[in-house]
This record gives structure tokens, sequence and C-alpha cells, in this order.
């Protein structure tokens, strides 16, 4: 048996990825709507781009993402809920990480998943400041990687369990709008 499951020829990661996302992006695309106006006709595929994802610390592949593009102007990337917008790592080994890190300790955690120790530590930080509170009311953490992934995303729409929070976000830009500097 190969790695895909069945008998037979063993396709590399790249493409046994590469075949998943063009599969999930398939079946989504008549669900798609702009992020931005909330417009479900309109949109075209604008363009595709390599990714660099890592699956663990040594297994790293390249699949090449979709953006689509809205009658409004806006563009947007077609992102699995497994991919974390602006990270390298999936979603699994991220949570996997933290509930190591929260359960053993920051060096079992290193040790386990080969993940630099100032790199747990920066998503621990993440997590406990962003995403925590919420992760914990609902117990996120005890259903698996994508389930967590679609209820954080009920939750609160407006951001993916573990994405980055940019300085532009409303929050902080209001910050530095309402002091004389």
């Amino acid at each position: 048996m190969n790695h895909t499951g069945k008998n037979g020829r063993c396709i590399d990661l790249n493409t046994y990825y590469q075949k998943k996302y063009d599969h999930y992006l398939f079946r989504v695309l008549d669900r798609l709507q702009c992020p931005h106006c909330h417009n479900p006709v309109g949109l075209r595929i604008h363009g595709r781009y390599l990714r660099n994802i890592y699956l663990t610390a040594t297994k790293r592949i390249q699949i090449m993402v979709s953006r689509m593009i809205c009658t409004c102007g806006k563009t947007f990337v077609v992102l699995p809920p497994a991919i974390i917008p602006f990270k390298r790592y999936i979603l699994g080994t991220v949570l996997a990480v933290i509930k190591a890190s929260k359960g053993q300790s920051v060096y079992y955690a290193e040790k386990r998943f080969e993940v630099a120790s100032s790199l747990i530590r920066y998503w621990l930080r993440q997590f406990d400041q962003w995403h925590g509170a919420l992760v914990k009311a609902f117990g996120l953490l005890e259903s698996g990687p994508i389930e967590a992934a679609y209820l954080y995303n009920h939750y609160h729409q407006k951001r993916r369990l573990m994405q980055i929070i940019s300085a532009w976000t409303q929050p902080f830009h209001d910050l530095f709008t309402n002091h004389i500097v």
C-alpha cells in the first residue's frame, strides 16, 4: 500500500495534495461569495500561485492555490480550512503542538514535532491572546482540526483559527486614530 491507502502506483505528496486542493475548490466553487461585498455571483478565477505548506517540520509540499476576483474589483484566495492564512504550517500541526505544549511542555512539543521552541512560544502567545477564550469556551481543541476550524469560523466569522492578526485590523487602527501623535 502507498500513502494514499490504495494499492498501485505511488504519487508524490505534491501531486496528492494538489489533487485534494483542486477537488476542494471544485466542491466549494458554487458556494463561494466575495468576502468584501458578499456577492455570490460574478466571481472568476484570477490566477494561481505556488504556496509552500509544512505538513510537519520535515514534510513540506507545494501546491498551486487559486486567487478569485469579484465584480467589485477585490481579490481573495481560496484556502481549505486546514490551511491557515499567512502561516506555513497546517492547522492540524499547529493545534497538535499547542496541545502538547499545554499538556506536557514546550520542550516536549519541540522534540516530538521538531518545531523550534521559539516558534512554539510564538504560537502559544498568539493562541492565548487571540483564540484561547473562544476555543476554551466551546471546547474546540477536543475536536479534530477541520471541525475546530469550521466551529471557530461559525463563532468568529472575521478570522480563522490561529490566523495572524494584522496591525491594520479595525481594533488596532482605532488605537492610532484616536490619539494625537
